[in-house]
Formats: structure tokens, sequence, C-alpha cells
């Protein structure tokens, strides 16, 4: 087996963006949490996710010379590839129809796609790699096995092709539900063997008065983006030349740098969650239908002022706290894009 470090990205994001379902239109903002990004679209390696569960207890050890060698074996690095910003790029070049997260309908505009605060943390992960040949009716098919080397009991994945076309050949008359099913498998060619798998994106927010689920069809819509074969070389085709030292908006991955971001970002979920409630109050009023319950003292429209004053305030509040606590790295990348887009 070869021990190789692979590159990957860990990203935290708060993006808000123009979203239509239901002939409703309605801008709200989400935060892309615990996410990962392959850093290379080296084949099989980066058809899944190593984001790594022990992420928020143990910080990644700083890189250095002396782990280029382990237990006396030479440690081949994999360069990074892929931008962690490629992504969203490729976002917001999308055309409406390539924007439609589900068969419902729900779509985003891609030219109101923003950033809020973007965080991409590097980190290489180390994998044992093997490749061996396998019988196929065909006759020798490649196939490649790796396993992860940064704690115990690492998940074990295998290369698997033609899956879908596997199950569609075993099950021949099967439903035509469950032939479309196969067909989206055709591109899930890992196996997991042992530990169970983690996701690309993790999604949360995007709060709407009307309770539409943007987050968990977005988080659905992402990582089936991700899985496809064109995702890697699209991705690095996006991604230009990589200059990280240049990138405030790349970040050290620890525990602590995390923790400061993401609570920046949670604040936008309690705003969101109350202007929501804002907006919600004033359509039903307007539609009339406020009702008044208990004592006399003071009106239904008393008591709906009073209410949405203080959301306001409170709303106002937490706005200004964002304001001031702005992590510094992210003040001097809007400083930066500020300057780009003057000349």
């Amino acid at each position: 087996m070869t021990p190789v470090y692979f590159p990957g990205w860990i990203l935290d994001a708060e993006v808000s963006a123009e979203f239509s379902y239901s002939n409703v239109e309605r801008t709200a903002s989400g935060i892309i949490h615990d996410s990962y990004l392959p850093g290379s679209d080296y084949q099989v390696l980066s058809w899944t996710s190593n984001f790594p569960k022990e992420i928020d207890t143990v910080d990644p050890v700083p890189f250095t010379k002396d782990l280029e060698v382990q237990h006396g074996m030479e440690i081949s690095c994999l360069p990074f590839t892929i931008s962690p910003f490629a992504g969203l790029d490729l976002a917001k070049s999308m055309s409406s129809r390539d924007a439609t997260i589900d068969e419902d309908g729900l779509r985003f505009d891609p030219k109101s796609l923003k950033t809020n605060l973007v965080a991409a943390y590097p980190v290489l992960f180390p994998l044992y790699l093997a490749q061996y040949q396998s019988p196929v009716p065909e006759g020798q098919q490649l196939v490649t096995v790796f396993i992860e080397a940064f704690g115990h009991n690492g998940r074990i994945r295998a290369e698997r092709r033609d899956l879908g076309k596997e199950l569609r050949e075993i099950m021949p008359g099967a439903p035509q539900m469950f032939i479309d099913f196969t067909h989206e498998m055709d591109d899930v060619d890992i196996a997991n063997l042992r530990g169970e798998p983690s996701p690309f994106f993790n999604v949360a927010g995007f709060l709407t008065p009307e309770r539409r689920a943007i987050a968990p069809a977005a988080a659905e819509w992402l990582n089936r983006l991700i899985i496809t074969h064109e995702a890697g070389p699209t991705l690095v085709e996006k991604s230009g030349i990589i200059t990280s030292d240049d990138d405030p908006r790349i970040r050290p991955c620890s525990f602590e740098e995390r923790t400061r971001n993401m609570e920046w970002m949670l604040l936008s979920g309690e705003m969101e969650s109350m202007k929501r409630v804002v907006t919600s109050m004033k359509e039903t009023h307007e539609n009339g239908r406020i009702v008044h319950v208990g004592s006399k003292t003071a009106t239904p429209q008393d008591i709906f002022d009073a209410t949405i004053k203080s959301l306001q305030s409170r709303i106002e509040e937490i706005e200004t706290q964002r304001k001031e606590n702005t992590p510094p790295w992210w003040k001097e990348w809007l400083d930066i894009s500020s300057k780009k887009k003057s000349k």
C-alpha cells in the first residue's frame, strides 16, 4: 500500500440568494457548515468526502518537513488543484435551468448569490492507497482501495464502477422508478467497506415565512452535483492558479478559528428568524387576520406595533453586533474586493 497526503478543504460559509417557488420570491440567508471540497481532482480519491468527525475535537497537526517521511516510508503529497471558491464561482455563472434545486421548481437566481462570509481551511488527509486488478466479464479492471490513516479504525473505501449498470442487469424488469434510481447511481463509484460516509455539504438556515424546506433541498442538490464525474475537472478549470498565501479567506484549520467564525455566522440565523416573524406578522396584519385575545386595555394594533418594534430593535442589535465583531480577515477581503472592482 502507498501512503499519500490527499488535499482537501473544510468549508464554512454564510450565503444569501433570491429563491423562487410556488409563485413566491424570497431572499434568504443560510450557512454551509462542516462541509468538504476535494482539493484535487485525482480520480477515485476525489469522489468521496473525507470530512473527519474528529475535526471538532482534534486540531490537524501543522505540516512540517518531518511529516514527509513516516515509519520509514516517504509519503507522496498530491498538490492542490481545486480552489475552495471555485464552486461559488461556478454557481454564480449557472443558467436559470441549472439553478433549479428540486423537482418542485425550487430554484435560486445565480446572479443574486452573495457570500456574507466564507472561510476555507486547507487540510492534507493521510491515506493508504492500493490498486489491484479485478476480474470482470470483459477481462481485468484496475480497482482502487484507500484507507484513512488519521485515526483508529479509519474508513475503508473502494472504487466500484458501473454500479447502476449492474443493478439494471440484475433486475431488467424492475419498475421505472427503480430504473431511474439506478441511473442516479451511475456516478456513485465508491463503496464504503468500513465506516459511515460523510456528506460533502451540510446546509442550515434559509428560513422563509412559508417554511419552505430550502436547506435540506439545497444540501441534497449540492451533494448530488459534486459526485458527478465532471465535477472535479470542471472545478479545476474554474480554479485557475491557486494563490493561498494571498487570500485572507483561507484560514488555519483550528477549533478556535472555526468556532469564532461559526459564532459570527450563527448570529445571522437568529436575525433571519426574527425577520421571518416580522414578515409573517406584517403579511398577516395586511390580510386582516390578527385576532385579539384577552385584556382590552391595549388594542390589537397597539400589540402589533409593540411586537414589531421589539423585534426590529433586536434585529438592529444583532446587526450592530455582527458589524462590530466582523472577523478582521473578512474585512481585509472586502477591502481587496472593493479595490479590484474600482479598477
